[in-house]
């Protein structure tokens, strides 16, 4: 019973997750987290802070997953100007900075 009642569980969060609101508001999130991760100074701590207050009104689950896409995608964005102009926007990136910029 335990079995198949988690079976349906993981079904009923794929549904939730995967409905086109929210799938569409997770891309956004992507956009915007690699945009502000991008600006050199700026980093998941920042944009985090301003997405807090558009979240306030959602679903527990999408606000989860919004914050997750954001804080993995500024976690992208600040290697895009380590590599290119050799400016590391934080301190994770300065390794990328060195050996990115080179490459």
């Amino acid at each position: 019973m335990f079995l198949l009642e988690a079976i349906n569980g993981i079904f009923v969060g794929f549904g939730k997750i995967l409905d086109p609101l929210t799938v569409s508001l997770i891309l956004g999130s992507v956009i915007f987290g690699s945009f502000v991760g991008a600006v050199p100074g700026l980093g998941s701590k920042i944009a985090l802070t301003i997405l807090i207050p558009f979240t306030g009104h959602l679903a527990p689950y999408v606000a989860l997953a919004m914050y997750l896409s954001v804080s993995e995608a500024s976690s992208f964005g600040d290697t895009l100007p380590a590599i290119l102009f050799k400016v590391p926007g934080t301190e994770g990136a300065a390794a990328t900075a060195i050996d990115g910029y080179a490459l």
